[in-house]
């Protein structure tokens, strides 16, 4: 899916969602674990565990990973990551909810802000999105986004 240029008739940004700090990264790595199981089907602790904690503290160290989290606890609530970056489009991955949170309206207004935290980047934002997900499909659409095209992923 690719942002729609026209920001005026969709949700508007978060101003609590912030890129996280390397001090968090023992809250941010549950968190993009958590995403990744939940989308892939296993743990990335299960093999590679070495090298996913790598990436994510590097996309925490680079200021690519957004964060929303409790200001009591510290809890990450919503992450998101800009995973992907050439010279003219990014692409955000990532995206989680803490599943106590869902279904509360967090997701847009994050996502909104994680769009424009990436536009200080690029001006071309996308990503990808499972069609089965109709509560991602919904949130996106919210936030501006439009699909561009179908793609398969296979892993082997």
């Amino acid at each position: 899916m690719d942002k729609d240029p026209d920001p005026e008739q969709f949700t508007a940004p978060s101003h609590y969602v912030r890129w996280a700090e390397i001090s968090e990264f023992s809250r941010v790595l549950p968190a993009a674990a958590a995403m990744f199981e939940e989308e892939v089907g296993y743990s990335p602790f299960v093999d590679g565990a070495q090298s996913y904690r790598k990436r994510v503290e590097q996309l925490v160290r680079e200021k690519r990973t957004a964060v929303l989290t409790d200001d009591t606890t510290g809890q990450v609530l919503f992450k998101a990551d800009i995973g992907s970056i050439s010279s003219g489009v990014c692409q955000i991955q990532g995206v989680w909810v803490d599943p106590a949170h869902r279904g509360r309206g967090l997701a847009a207004p994050c996502m909104a802000a994680v769009v424009a935290m990436a536009r200080e980047y690029v001006p071309v934002v996308s990503l990808y999105v499972n069609s089965y997900n109709a509560p991602a499909l919904a949130t996106y659409r919210r936030v501006g986004f439009q699909q561009s095209g179908t793609f398969a992923t296979v892993l082997l």
